[in-house]
């Protein structure tokens, strides 16, 4: 089944979030939930991005962060494979944990306050707690807006002043104010993430005016634009090679050597996938390269599917290219 594409743009509030394979409750030990937590922190202050509301749930995350210049999926990707290699350390388990890559949807900055309250009280909302226990549940940041904890994560003051909430007394009373059942924010979040089919329909990855949706998908066509640019005037097989080998710390004719479950096996089914995937070269053009058949290309792309930090991978490589 098609996924909806990811939409990046610099500057703006995403909520992000991901689900655990079925049945299994991956946040279940508050050691896990303390790791993701510090984890954030790293990979926030890494590439420079800003939370604004965080919830941790039995089988899920969610957060409200605001990007820069970097890539969201870079970002992400990179961090939701650090979880899942913690989760399965201290589960004792292997295999995927996430049931699917992240997922995002970017919100105007005028629903900001609504957003924050939705995924404060997600907790509430899938049955897992009561708003009393909520009020000092620390692996959420309404905790932290109702002053019952701290966290590095979360600016209080400056948040709360940013969405015109004056105080603790005033937060409390908006989020109690809530109508789970009308509340216009969750329904437009529920139908953006999980939405799978009709890719064109702005509404399905954006949320906000017309005039703000506009502005989002100019931006990201405009750093497709740019790929595509740099395909046609400077991007070579060659250039896409030494950057993988450089990447994955391998020998200079390695990707010419055929491997089964090493790395370099992924390191052919990334070439591979960059080449034809994302800078659109044929299936006969990387077959020539890397001295195979087309029909070992189209194995290649295949069994590349089923690597977890796949598009971690991916953006890495096209940043250190682009």
């Amino acid at each position: 089944m098609s996924t909806k594409p990811r939409i990046v743009a610099p500057g703006v509030i995403y909520h992000v979030f991901s689900i655990g394979v079925q049945e299994l409750q991956i946040f279940k030990k508050d050691e896990i939930k303390a790791f993701f937590l510090k984890q954030l922190a790293k990979t926030l202050k890494k590439y420079d991005f800003t939370c604004h509301a965080f919830s941790i749930a039995l089988n899920q995350y969610d957060i409200v962060i605001q990007s820069n210049q970097q890539s969201i999926s870079l970002a992400m990707q990179h961090f939701n494979s650090i979880i899942a290699k913690k989760v399965n350390k201290v589960l004792e388990r292997s295999g995927a944990v996430f049931s699917t890559r992240f997922s995002s949807v970017i919100v105007e900055d005028d629903r900001l306050k609504e957003l924050i309250r939705a995924i404060n009280l997600e907790p509430v909302q899938l049955g897992e707690m009561s708003l009393d226990e909520l009020n000092h549940y620390k692996f959420c940041s309404h905790s932290v807006f109702m002053g019952n904890n701290t966290s590095d994560l979360i600016n209080k003051e400056a948040i709360l002043n940013k969405i015109g909430i004056g105080s603790q007394k005033e937060y409390y009373q908006f989020i109690r104010d809530i109508d789970f059942n009308n509340d216009d924010i969750s329904s437009k979040l529920k139908s953006t993430n999980r939405a799978k089919q009709g890719f064109r329909k702005p509404q399905l990855y954006v949320i906000g005016k017309e005039e703000f949706v506009k502005k989002v998908i100019d931006l990201d066509n405009c750093r497709r634009l740019q790929i595509a640019r740099y395909v046609s005037e400077n991007i070579k097989m060659e250039m896409i090679y030494e950057k993988i080998t450089k990447s994955l710390f391998m020998g200079k004719n390695d990707l010419f050597r055929a491997g089964k479950s090493n790395l370099r096996s992924k390191g052919r089914e990334l070439f591979a996938t960059i080449c034809k995937s994302i800078y659109e070269f044929s299936g006969a053009d990387v077959a020539r390269y890397l001295r195979v058949t087309e029909a070992a290309v189209s194995r290649m792309l295949t069994r590349f599917r089923n690597v977890e930090n796949k598009e971690y991978l991916i953006e890495k490589i096209v940043e250190e290219i682009t």
